[in-house]
C-alpha cells in the first residue's frame, strides 16, 4: 500500500507542476520565459551610464537610484552592462557585465 500512495502523489506533483507551467505561459501570452515575437531574447535596460564617454564609467540603476561602486565587471574586467540587475552588497549595488 505504501508504493501505491507514492504513485499517487508522485502523479498529484506532476499535474500540479503542468498547471503552474501553463499557468506561467498563459501569463505571458504563451512566448515562453524571457522571449519576443521575433524568436529574439527580450533585454529591459535596468540602468543609466553616468558619463557614456568614459571608457568604464559607472552605473545609476532605475530602481534605487544608486550609483554602482564599481566601474568594471567583477567577471570579466570589461565595461558594465546596463542591462544587467545588480547585486546589492551592504546596501550598494555592484554592476556586472
Amino acid at each position: 500500500m505504501g508504493n501505491n500512495f507514492r504513485g499517487v502523489r508522485n502523479l498529484a506533483f506532476l499535474f500540479m507542476a503542468s498547471g503552474v507551467v501553463a499557468c506561467a505561459n498563459a501569463g505571458s501570452g504563451g512566448a515562453g520565459l524571457g522571449a519576443d515575437s521575433g524568436g529574439g531574447v527580450k533585454h529591459q535596460i535596468l540602468a543609466e551610464y553616468l558619463d557614456s564617454q568614459d571608457d568604464f564609467p559607472k552605473l545609476r540603476f532605475y530602481d534605487s537610484g544608486l550609483v554602482s561602486m564599481n566601474d568594471r565587471c567583477p567577471v570579466r574586467r570589461t565595461r558594465l552592462s546596463a542591462k544587467m540587475p545588480a547585486a546589492y552588497v551592504n546596501g550598494r549595488p555592484i554592476g556586472f557585465c
